[in-house]
């Protein structure tokens, strides 16, 4: 027995105010699953305000549904993950490989001509990528209900700051060893290039990941 638009707006809304379901795409699943249990008892003899009782029992209430929605977002999560360490991966694998290699010869080749003085200011402004990607990502995913996108941002919020991070504590660490500490980082990158070369290489690459993962798809299937 098809329910009826106004019958699925009351379903829809019980979701929302008594569950507080944050996505619309876990909404749209649990009012199609909340429909169906609903219209199973109404076939069975029931109105649509007991069955749709009964079909809320089953579905666990209020507490059962933001279980739900918790294990929705831990699910999403893991694919963000997973998902982002595969685009990291085929960075190193064919056919990408091959645009890798291309990249890492053309900073092999750029970087040595630079001063040290340039090359740490190079570095800085890379380390920002992803920074600058952060501010993107949220003004993308903000007012967006239907936002896996949402959690994708909150994913990068946590991971996209290693290179801040781990580039302020090399640099503290640096000068707190020395007070001629920034002179030997400049020292450094001139004698062994290759490792500003590594690190603007990995810059790159990290930076680029997080833009694919904003593309990518996740979805999340009751049981």
């Amino acid at each position: 027995m098809p329910l009826s638009t106004k019958q699925l707006t009351a379903l829809r809304h019980d979701l929302i105010g008594l569950a507080s379901i944050q996505y619309d795409d876990l909404l749209a699943e649990l009012v199609d699953h909340y429909a169906t249990l609903t219209e199973q008892k109404m076939v069975a003899g029931q109105s649509f305000d007991e069955a749709s009782k009964w079909a809320w029992f089953e579905l666990g209430g209020g507490i059962g549904i933001e279980h739900i929605q918790k294990d929705y977002e831990k699910s999403i999560l893991r694919q963000v993950r997973i998902q982002h360490r595969t685009i990291l991966k085929s960075y190193f694998r064919w056919p990408y490989i091959v645009s890798t290699t291309l990249l890492c010869i053309l900073l092999f080749v750029l970087v040595p001509l630079f001063s040290p003085d340039r090359v740490l200011t190079s570095v800085f402004y890379l380390v920002l990528v992803p920074l600058l990607l952060l501010v993107w990502g949220y003004f993308k995913s903000i007012d967006q209900r239907i936002s896996t996108g949402k959690l994708v941002w909150q994913y990068f919020q946590n991971q996209g700051m290693i290179p801040i991070n781990l580039f302020q504590i090399s640099l503290h660490l640096t000068n707190g060893f020395s007070e001629n500490g920034s002179q030997i980082v400049r020292d450094f990158l001139q004698t062994y290039p290759m490792l500003s070369v590594l690190i603007c290489l990995l810059t790159l690459l990290y930076s680029l990941s997080f833009i694919q993962l904003f593309y990518k798809k996740f979805y999340y299937k009751l049981a």
